[in-house]
């Protein structure tokens, strides 16, 4: 494989240049596409048990967070108010199909957001990677809601748990090859 820059340089002249100290790391990756430096940085990633990625989409705004998995936007609001109340936090990253105005709170209070819209000109994605969010759209996924109730537990950055049951809401994970 060999890697080119913007300007049509491989990367490996580009790497000379700055062992001269004629360009810096940073405009050398500045010329460089994203797909490019993944591929050049994927081989070297280490997979956990051989196993692939459990789910693939474009990124908007790339980052790597934890948190837990909020599919509503009442249930993200009510466990932000109950972290407020118990004086401390919550990790969430959030998700859904189509968004609005409404999801601005929690949206803004979540650690990443994804979803399997392909638009990355809506609401949610927007607003999301404006305010610094790591963000991914068309996630390969499906949203299945149920309205049978299930008791879930939330757990706050102190430790503690929130339990709440609700009608399950899941989201199923296409298999990547």
């Amino acid at each position: 494989m060999q890697l080119l820059t913007k300007n049509k340089n491989t990367l490996n002249e580009k790497l000379h240049k700055i062992a001269q100290g004629f360009l810096s790391p940073r405009d050398v990756l500045f010329e460089i596409e994203e797909e490019q430096l993944t591929d050049l940085l994927s081989p070297n990633f280490v997979k956990e048990n051989d196993q692939s990625p459990i789910g693939q989409g474009e990124s908007i705004l790339p980052g790597d967070v934890s948190g837990q998995l909020v599919l509503d936007r009442k249930l993200g609001e009510l466990l932000l108010q109950e972290a407020q109340s118990r004086n401390t936090t919550i990790n969430l990253i959030y998700s859904l199909t189509t968004g609005d105005l409404e999801d601005f709170y929690v949206l803004t209070s979540s650690k990443g957001f994804f979803t399997n819209q392909k638009a990355r000109t809506t609401f949610c994605p927007v607003q999301a990677s404006c305010e610094g969010i790591p963000t991914l759209v068309d996630i390969n996924c499906q949203y299945q809601f149920n309205t049978e109730p299930k008791m879930l537990t939330y757990t706050f950055n102190d430790g503690s748990k929130f339990y709440i049951e609700q009608p399950l809401r899941e989201i199923i994970l296409k298999k990547i090859r």
